[in-house]
């Protein structure tokens, strides 16, 4: 499956289970992309997060979430791989909202990309370096040379992985992408799969500090010489 239709898949699972839940409107391969406005999606919806704060049923939300999906034909007709492919992500997002996954999403207002209006990740307990996040999870897939200039905008760039092994620009899916950069971490990229990846921390983090990552040396631009983080604020004044 090509790198766009697994964005779209992302940007439908975000849609039901993270902007439904009305505190955040995440980015995604489409920023305007919403679910269809109807009373009883929007209901429904929001019935299946509220469900699952409640009950924390991983298997029976997704279930539910599929239902859901196709009852409203919010699938515009996916194959059999495309609904599985959507399912794991549900999966993976339903993990990261999981009162046991040790973090939470949180609002964000230091990046300009954002029009400081973004999302951060923060601990919801004291948690030791080494551990692995494992809830904090993302996949990613690589984007042909050709296509790069359409994700590298102002509005998609915060969601890409390069990696120099390979010389090749991947788009970032999955709850790992609400993961904020600083150049001075507490955590790092811990590779699950050739396509999948989690956090290491690699500093003790108290409950509820930011969960940082550094995305790479020249991501925002020459020695990172435009970033907003914090470290650089702070060093800056």
């Amino acid at each position: 499956m090509n790198y766009y239709l697994l964005c779209n898949l992302d940007d439908l699972a975000k849609n039901i289970l993270v902007d439904s839940r009305g505190k955040f409107n995440v980015r995604k391969m489409k920023p305007n992309r919403t679910l269809p406005f109807q009373v009883n999606v929007t209901s429904v919806s929001k019935r299946i997060n509220e469900d699952f704060d409640v009950n924390q049923d991983i298997n029976e939300t997704t279930s539910n979430l599929m239902k859901f999906v196709k009852e409203y034909k919010l699938h515009r007709s996916y194959s059999i791989q495309k609904l599985d492919t959507l399912k794991l992500y549900f999966k993976q997002y339903l993990k990261f909202l999981h009162k046991d996954s040790f973090v939470e999403l949180s609002k964000c207002d230091r990046f300009s990309r954002d029009n400081f209006n973004g999302v951060s990740i923060k601990a919801t307990r004291d948690i030791n370096k080494d551990t692995i996040l494992k809830y904090v999870i993302g996949i990613f897939k690589k984007i042909p040379k050709s296509e790069e200039h359409i994700v590298t905008n102002e509005k998609l760039n915060f969601s890409l992985l390069y990696t120099s092994r390979t010389n090749s620009t991947h788009v970032l899916l999955g709850p790992i992408s609400f993961v904020n950069h600083d150049c001075h971490p507490n955590t790092e990229y811990h590779f699950r799969t050739s396509y999948s990846l989690q956090l290491k921390v690699i500093k003790n983090i108290k409950k509820g500090e930011e969960i940082l990552v550094k995305y790479s040396d020249d991501y925002f631009g020459p020695n990172n010489e435009d970033c907003e983080c914090t470290s650089c604020l702070n060093k800056s004044r």
